[in-house]
């Protein structure tokens, strides 16, 4: 018999960056399987499945690339979201939320309710330092004074979050967020994997085919931590190899102003686009970058490796868990310029061994990150939790 699930997150979309993106997926994928599946949601933007009953708290927000940092906005969410979980609680075997705001409702809730309490923690910014949190925020738009504040609080708050949370369980994507967890006292951490629509992305790779095309394609958040100005820069030395950027953030309007009116046709920033046409892109590229000095996983490294591409990475943690360099991706040393130039030309230039790396990156995909595989890892951990194991 299948479980009775509680996912809570603050936006329930496709489309609204990686932690989001990945709670869609545990709903989408967990109703496949035969569960029963509630959501809670700050907004909800795009249903997952037929199966899944998806419940609306507001107020608005907007996915700018940095936390939602409207206090009065915040409680109220949390308020209403406590309210929805009284409504449903003595139906529900688990509840699984998602990291911040969320995270407060389901430890809130399992002090209530004594259910049993999941949190997935992507990564933990507090490592990086205040001065990175700080520039993060005012990068969000907050003022100076402000900015310090917020980065203040945001280490307190993932201390917390760490430490004292009511929870049964924290899930962390890769070994370098559990180290991060522990490094801020937090414990009892395991690892599971992210994982892609590979359902959703077949359909479209059948739909447009594959092909290496001297074209290099970041997707992310346009925030100063994912180097993309570096990026910008670098390709200005390549006339022959274009470089397409796809996501929306604050460094938008900044990007587009500084690509010279001789490259505009070789640098494209596209922002925010669909599903769709995000695939149309992946297809025709010849590999994907990625050269951020933080993150938690890297989803794109997967939608890479299904459309049979290559990624080049910054030669970091968790990058160095999941690619192999030079067996499905190149690692590179950020601070060696002539390297990473190195890395681009090879995999644009030439298309058999951008082929051979994107297809040992498909079966690495097949492997390990599959919607079967992560989820039969989550419904173990489900199980073990539920019975207190």
């Amino acid at each position: 018999m299948g479980m009775s699930i509680l996912y809570i997150t603050n936006i329930l979309s496709d489309e609204a960056g990686g932690g989001e993106y990945l709670f869609w997926l545990y709903s989408k994928y967990m109703a496949m399987r035969g569960h029963r599946v509630h959501v809670i949601a700050r907004i909800i933007e795009k249903a997952p499945h037929e199966g899944v009953v998806a419940l609306e708290t507001g107020p608005d927000i907007t996915q700018r690339g940095v936390q939602h940092q409207g206090i009065l906005g915040n409680l109220a969410y949390i308020k209403r979201g406590l309210e929805k979980v009284k409504a449903m609680y003595r139906d529900i075997d688990i509840i699984h939320s998602n990291t911040y705001m969320p995270a407060i409702i389901g430890g809130l809730s399992k002090v209530l309710y004594r259910k049993p309490h999941v949190i997935t923690i992507h990564d933990i910014a507090a490592v990086m330092g205040v001065r990175f949190i700080y520039k993060w925020f005012r990068e969000g738009g907050s003022s100076g004074l402000g900015a310090y504040a917020k980065a203040l609080v945001s280490i307190a708050y993932e201390h917390i979050l760490a430490k004292h949370i009511p929870r049964d369980l924290i899930l962390a994507p890769s070994h370098q967020t559990k180290r991060d967890v522990e490094v801020l006292g937090g414990n009892g951490v395991e690892v599971v994997p992210n994982f892609i629509d590979t359902e959703y992305y077949n359909k479209l790779k059948s739909l447009y085919g594959v092909d290496y095309e001297p074209c290099i394609l970041y997707i992310g958040r346009l925030v100063f931590y994912k180097n993309i100005l570096y990026m910008l820069k670098l390709f200005k030395n390549l006339k022959d190899i274009k470089l397409v950027i796809i996501g929306g953030g604050p460094e938008y309007n900044m990007l587009r102003k500084l690509i010279p009116d001789n490259m505009k046709g070789n640098i494209e920033v596209l922002g925010n686009i669909s599903q769709e046409r995000k695939a149309l892109y992946l297809s025709k590229c010849a590999a994907t970058i990625n050269l951020s000095y933080f993150e938690g996983f890297g989803l794109t490294i997967l939608e890479s490796w299904l459309f049979e591409k290559p990624v080049i990475a910054a030669s970091i943690p968790p990058f160095t868990e999941i690619v192999e360099n030079n067996i499905d991706g190149l690692l590179v040393d950020i601070r060696d310029k002539n390297g990473v130039l190195k890395a681009v030309e090879t995999l644009a230039r030439n298309r058999g061994y951008a082929r051979k790396l994107g297809l040992n990156g498909y079966r690495k995909l097949a492997e390990r990150y599959t919607p079967d595989i992560i989820t039969s890892m989550l419904e173990s951990v489900y199980a073990r939790v539920i019975k207190g194991i």
